[in-house]
């Protein structure tokens, strides 16, 4: 955040794992971006974070600009992935990221999302007909190789595969960038 005094822009956090116990009420909580200006959040995995993987906001404490701010090919699993509470600026972009709700005991692991004047959803479409983010997103099991063990790497037949978008000028393997932090190679 900021204060007033200096911008938060020209963020990029990516290929990254995030990883929470999933099992406590709040225990757990991923990105607030209340001031991430032409920012980019992609390729990474968010797993077991109960509130909010990606919680948006443009007013509040420590709050600055979040125009053009991109958020593109990430997993997120057992916690809720989107907590929008104000109105977006139009240049705010998510889309292509892999949604997994459920497979935790946390308050929110069962939802998707909650965005303010509509409530909670554990669905992607309703999230996307409400907002209309993630128009590519999949909300699907991310087929990693062992979550539990911590390998994020995707298994053959995995969703994310070729199914993410050049979020930043990253290289890939095949005919498009894959979700997540790693590319799959078989």
């Amino acid at each position: 955040g900021t204060d007033g005094s200096a911008a938060c822009s020209r963020i990029r956090f990516a290929r990254n794992g995030v990883v929470g116990s999933g099992t406590v009420a709040g225990e757990t909580r991923g990105m607030l971006l209340r001031c991430a200006d032409n920012s980019i959040i992609a390729h990474n995995v968010f797993d077991g974070v109960d509130d909010f993987a990606f919680y948006l906001s443009v007013d509040g404490g420590y709050a600055g600009s979040i125009e053009g701010l991109r958020i593109a090919d990430n997993i997120v699993v057992r916690g809720r992935a989107y907590s929008i509470t104000t109105s977006l600026p139009k240049s705010v972009s998510i889309d292509h990221d892999l949604v997994l709700p459920g497979g935790s005991t946390a308050t929110y692991a069962d939802r998707v999302a909650y965005v303010r004047g509509y409530g909670n959803t554990s669905s992607l479409a309703e999230f996307r007909s409400w907002t209309g983010f993630d128009a590519h997103g999949i909300q699907a099991r991310p087929r990693f190789v062992d979550r539990a063990g911590g390998n994020y790497r995707l298994q053959s037949g995995s969703p994310a595969i070729d199914a993410g978008t050049i979020a930043y000028g990253e290289g890939f393997v095949g005919r498009a960038p894959d979700i997540g932090a790693y590319e799959y190679t078989p």
